[in-house]
């Protein structure tokens, strides 16, 4: 009995012993930091890049604004370390170097390449700057970057496109690869390289393939009464071409395509970029317009009239415009009134009705014989039959003009154009003023074989209670 019970309590013994839990083991490899900063070259001088994405071990990170990056808790060895960065949107461009951490922390800087020369100011990104466009149809498109917007860790600036007369708002990113000079657009489509010298360039994808072709022209240009440096880039892809004028500074100031979609083009009227204005900056605001045609009660106009056929003056007058008050018509809009009247033995008095929207500014009138609210766009859509109405803005709807040209300074708009009014075709100018308004209308009218031709020129205003000119 005392034999089985001490062998008893050996093999419990035993298995308690084998139970038993080991101590931890404590491990006597040390640990660092390994932390770093990526850069490249640009010109000869160092800058740091933003947004790399970095790998080590089993780790990864991004670079912040200072190229910066760091890893923590890392053994003493022989690793490797690996940089992403992107050049094309589907080719990233990957650099690995070897690192070796010694017993103690490190900081290392790594030079990934030298970047391409290039000026960024061909087309200067910064939120606020704002391009307006006059399209083929001689409407107007404005252009502004309204944000930032990071997208896979790129950030790309936003902008807003509008164009009341076609009446739509759509939104682009744009962004200049700091790598490569690469200007991509719409969908992160590639536009060109802005780094390309004069000549005839291939664009290349990761694999070789030429995705397009460009050619470059640097020539000298007068760009709103400056004769600047135009950096053209001419492209093509089989398909479709375009062109691309930079100007240093201001941005793209022509731009056309075409292909089997048709063909377009825009040219610049005027941008405020950087906080520097150029060209008619009245354009650059959707309610500067208002400027050149202030509706103000109590503003009044005063005109020479004349109306010749051939060399026959059928009718000189003095013709005079006032704002008498407003009113509010069965839509509940705000109209002003304006009351117009010819000083001669006709003694014609004829009134109008007139509003502006604002963002984007539109002009209307209002028929109350019609009880309609109507938007301005060309001379015969005066609610009075049978007189010239010189309502009509150009300054806001210059499209209804065809053939259209323009000239402008910081204080005058002149439009010379067609329009076809009945069985006339007519060759018509309109001339603004800042803060006065219509300063001339002049319309002629080709007909069988004479001339029929209607003007008014301002020679007296009141504006805001400042009086100029001729008035009675």
């Amino acid at each position: 009995m005392k034999k089985s019970v001490l062998l008893s309590l050996i093999i419990i013994s035993i298995f308690l012993m084998f139970c038993k839990e080991d101590p931890p083991i404590v491990s006597d490899v040390e640990v660092y930091t390994f932390s770093g900063k990526v850069y490249t070259i640009i010109d000869s001088q160092k800058k740091y890049m933003e947004n790399v994405k970095v790998f080590f071990r089993d780790d990864s990170t991004f670079t912040d604004k200072e190229g910066a990056f760091s890893f923590s808790e890392v053994p003493s060895g022989e690793y490797q370390i690996t940089f992403i960065y992107t050049s094309f949107s589907d080719s990233p461009v990957s650099i690995t170097k070897e690192v070796i951490m010694s017993e103690a922390d490190k900081n290392e800087e790594f030079l990934l390449n030298e970047q391409k020369t290039f000026d960024k100011d061909l087309f200067p990104l910064q939120v606020g700057n704002v391009w307006v466009y006059g399209l083929d149809d001689h409407s107007k498109e404005y252009r502004r970057i309204v944000d930032t917007e990071v997208i896979d860790n790129i950030t790309y600036y936003r902008m807003e496109i509008k164009n009341p007369i076609r009446d739509y708002i759509k939104y682009s990113n744009y962004r200049v690869d700091p790598h490569t000079g690469y200007l991509y657009g719409f969908a992160n489509s590639l536009i060109s390289d802005l780094s390309l010298g004069e000549g005839n360039h291939e664009l290349q994808n990761s694999e070789g393939q030429t995705i397009r072709w460009v050619t470059v022209d640097i020539f000298d240009k007068d760009i709103f009464g400056v004769n600047r440096e135009i950096v053209s880039h001419s492209l093509h892809d089989g398909e479709t071409s375009s062109l691309y004028e930079f100007v240093k500074g201001i941005g793209v100031v022509r731009n056309s395509a075409q292909g089997i979609f048709g063909q377009w083009e825009s040219r610049l009227f005027g941008a405020i970029v950087n906080n520097v204005e150029y060209g008619d900056t009245s354009f650059v605001e959707y309610d500067r317009d208002v400027y050149f045609y202030p509706l103000v009660t109590g503003n009044k106009w005063f005109y020479e009239y004349n109306y010749t056929e051939g060399a026959d003056t059928i009718r000189s007058t003095r013709f005079k415009r006032e704002i008498v008050g407003e009113e509010v018509m069965s839509n509940g809009d705000t109209f002003f009134k304006i009351k117009n009247t010819f000083d001669d033995s006709l003694n014609i008095l004829y009134f109008e009705w007139q509003k502006i929207s604002f963002s984007p500014a539109k002009l209307y009138g209002f028929d109350k014989d019609k009880d309609v609210q109507y938007i301005i766009e060309d001379y015969s859509s005066s609610n009075y039959s049978g007189e010239y109405s010189e309502s009509y803005m150009p300054s806001i709807l210059p499209h209804s003009i065809t053939d259209i040209s323009f000239s402008f300074t910081e204080q005058t708009k002149t439009y010379i154009g067609w329009i076809t009014s009945g069985p006339c075709l007519s060759n018509v100018r309109y001339e603004f003023i800042k803060d006065v308004g219509i300063s001339k209308i002049e319309v002629s009218c080709h007909r069988d074989s004479s001339t029929i031709i209607e003007k008014i020129n301002l020679i007296g205003s009141i504006i805001n209670g400042n009086t100029a000119g001729i008035i009675w």
